[in-house]
């Protein structure tokens, strides 16, 4: 007798994490951060969540415009300017991200 098994074949660790990485901007931050830091140590906090689920709110378009205003050395710039063009590009084929650095002199 041939027995089938119809069970779903459990998808490998490197599928699962390229989907996951793909679909959600706060774990992108947090795989990408050490690469885009120089190795730092990724620590994490509510206020990257909120910054990466405001700007996932944008990527599906249910936000047209945000501003974020957190102090310095909070990610901002990262999870905005680097990953975000980077998972939007590969999640939705961006249309346009304007950008803005306002440092004093």
């Amino acid at each position: 007798m041939i027995q089938t098994d119809l069970r779903p074949n459990p998808p490998d660790s490197a599928m699962l994490a390229a989907a996951i990485l793909g679909t959600d901007l706060y774990s992108f931050v947090q795989a990408s951060f050490p690469i885009v830091s120089g190795g730092g140590r990724f620590l994490p906090n509510w206020h990257i969540e909120a910054i990466c689920n405001e700007l996932s709110q944008v990527v599906k378009g249910e936000t047209r415009r945000l501003i974020i205003t957190v102090p310095p050395r909070s990610l901002k710039s990262i999870c905005a300017s680097v990953c975000l063009r980077v998972s939007g590009d590969r999640e939705h084929g961006f249309r346009h991200i304007v950008s803005n650095d306002f440092r004093g002199s």
